[in-house]
């Protein structure tokens, strides 16, 4: 057992023993015995730290909520949710506004004011109710395009700067070679 397990039971058993103290071993097995049947509580019941589930009982963190969440609960028509579904999971992969520069630059391109957030997925909130408003051809087109998904990628452009720096020594190399002639 570890010693956070050990320390819990420990203070379960330190509990039942001022509880028994207290009310006698008959009243707290009556009253644990109604618990035990009563239906189970609601999760705000359990705090912020820890959600029971409901198949084996056990503790689980609280999930952050995705983009993808997030716009799966949007009250949308069916073509407009199924759109922004789409740039809420590009949005999770990172291939969707993957930094806080490009979510700035977002909310500039649409006129819309930008208050930071602290953390990516409180930024969507905001970047969802942009995305509400817009016609379905534009959300087609931000999904089309790689307008707003950040840095292009690199491989490319290097590759070619790399034949370009090569290509340019072999020039240089030849023009040595005749001022030497």
């Amino acid at each position: 057992m570890s010693d956070e397990n050990h320390t819990r039971v420990e203070l379960l058993r330190s509990l039942l023993r001022a509880l028994v103290a207290e009310w006698g071993q008959d009243k707290v097995r009556e009253q644990l015995v109604e618990v035990s049947a009563a239906p189970p509580m609601p999760e705000e019941a359990h705090g912020d730290r820890a959600v029971r589930e409901e198949a084996g009982g056990r503790i689980r963190s609280k999930q952050k909520p995705t983009a993808s969440m997030m716009a799966e609960k949007a009250n949308l028509p069916p073509k407009q949710k199924a759109l922004v579904l789409q740039l809420a999971t590009q949005f999770d992969d990172k291939k969707f506004l993957p930094t806080a520069g490009d979510i700035r630059y977002f909310f500039e391109v649409h006129g819309a004011a930008d208050i930071p957030a602290k953390q990516r997925h409180e930024s969507f909130r905001r970047v969802l109710r942009l995305l509400s408003t817009l016609e379905e051809g534009k959300l087609l087109q931000m999904i089309g395009s790689s307008l707003h998904s950040g840095p292009s990628m690199l491989g490319p452009l290097s590759k070619a700067m790399r034949g370009a720096g090569e290509g340019r020594k072999q020039f240089g190399d030849e023009v040595e070679r005749e001022k030497q002639d």
